[in-house]
């Protein structure tokens, strides 16, 4: 797969201002640091190791013949106060006569678009958990960047006459131990079923600061689990990953880990609905595995969302539709022929490819601009 290496400007100045942060993977890769350099991991060590952003960008020491500008840390309001230092103009930025400026946001930022601070014109601002209707200025949702996980040649699911539907991970408050945080849990999921009276639980939460987090996915487990039409293999953990310090001390042959990708791998769809945040790192396995996402739309944007019909290739169930799940998966089943399954497979495989690696997303974020100009 050819995609076009695009140039992308690092100040030193940027990088030294925040001593003590981890680096973003892009930037990591681009300067040939130790990726494991600074405080907490926010991913698996064995994700970033496993991704070279060189394939797409290369590092350009010349500002006005880059493509990009790049803060090489998540972005917080804090930042404002350094990121201008000695050597860098604030006019020449502001008046936009620099390249574009990439700046990634946290996932807390998203619940006020109105608290994210950011001094430039001329930026993207890039995050995965955007919320659909409060997104900040210049904001466009990014993937969550992981390795390629298919190991030698890809292919299909084999049998496909029966929908089999897959999930390994934290569905709260199911299966997880009792204390105050499962009784919260158990709030939220109870809070799903006001779908019947019109009421969106997820926007509801939000209005005091909070969300449904793992609610709509855990009130679709228990739904699909009792349909007997369907193949599932739902394995339930009782702690989520990117929350367990043990998972960022895992390598990639861990039995924690093969059971993960296999329980995607071995289904034709897997439930990829919202966690802690209003985005699943398990939407962008499943697609690089090949395979076809299951989502309760909780108003999330996914990247180029206005260009990618999402909907072509992936099962939506609206919140108010969770009790008529059952029903909506079928009939998108088996209203398509085996081949036609097969052809969404791959090209879920080929949008990950092409689209949305780490190695692609870039390069494509370029012609998004070209083209709005």
């Amino acid at each position: 797969m050819a995609v076009p290496r695009i140039r992308i400007h690092i100040p030193k100045e940027w990088t030294a201002a925040s001593k003590g942060r981890r680096m973003l993977p892009l930037a990591t890769s681009l300067l040939g640091l130790n990726p494991a350099v600074g405080s907490s991991a926010s991913q698996r060590l064995a994700f970033d190791l496993g991704m070279d952003f060189t394939q797409s960008c290369s590092v350009s020491t010349d500002l006005y013949e880059s493509d990009f500008l790049l803060y090489p840390y998540h972005w917080r309001n804090d930042d404002c106060q350094h990121v201008f230092s000695s050597g860098i103009s604030q006019a020449s930025v502001c008046s936009g006569l620099w390249p574009p400026v990439l700046l990634h946001g946290s996932t807390a930022d998203i619940l006020s678009p109105s608290e994210v601070i950011i001094p430039f014109d001329v930026y993207t601002y890039l995050n995965p958990c955007l919320i659909k209707g409060c997104e900040p200025k210049n904001a466009m949702a990014s993937p969550f960047f992981i390795p390629d996980l298919v190991q030698g040649s890809w292919s299909p699911v084999g049998e496909m006459d029966t929908p089999s539907i897959g999930f390994c991970g934290i569905a709260a408050p199911l299966k997880t131990p009792f204390n105050f945080t499962k009784l919260t849990d158990m709030a939220r999921l109870g809070a799903t079923y006001l779908s019947f009276l019109g009421i969106n639980s997820d926007r509801l939460l939000r209005r005091i600061r909070n969300n449904s987090k793992h609610a709509y996915r855990a009130r679709l487990i228990r739904n699909l689990a009792r349909e007997k039409s369907f193949n599932t293999s739902f394995i339930l953990r009782d702690r989520g990953g990117l929350v367990s310090n043990a998972y960022y001390r895992m390598t990639d042959d861990s039995p924690y880990i093969i059971e993960y990708l296999d329980c995607i791998n071995n289904n034709l769809y897997t439930i990829c609905t919202r966690g802690t945040e209003n985005y699943s790192v398990r939407f962008y396995e499943t697609l690089c595995l090949g395979r076809i996402p299951i989502l309760v739309d909780s108003d999330i944007v996914l990247p180029f969302d206005g260009k990618i019909n999402y909907r072509e290739r992936c099962i939506f169930i609206e919140p108010a539709e969770i009790s008529a799940a059952a029903e909506i998966i079928a009939e998108w089943h088996y209203s398509r022929t085996a081949k036609q399954l097969e052809q969404i497979q791959a090209s879920n495989r080929e949008l990950w490819l092409t689209h949305l690696s780490h190695a692609a997303f870039y390069p494509r974020l370029l012609e998004h601009y070209q083209s709005m100009r």
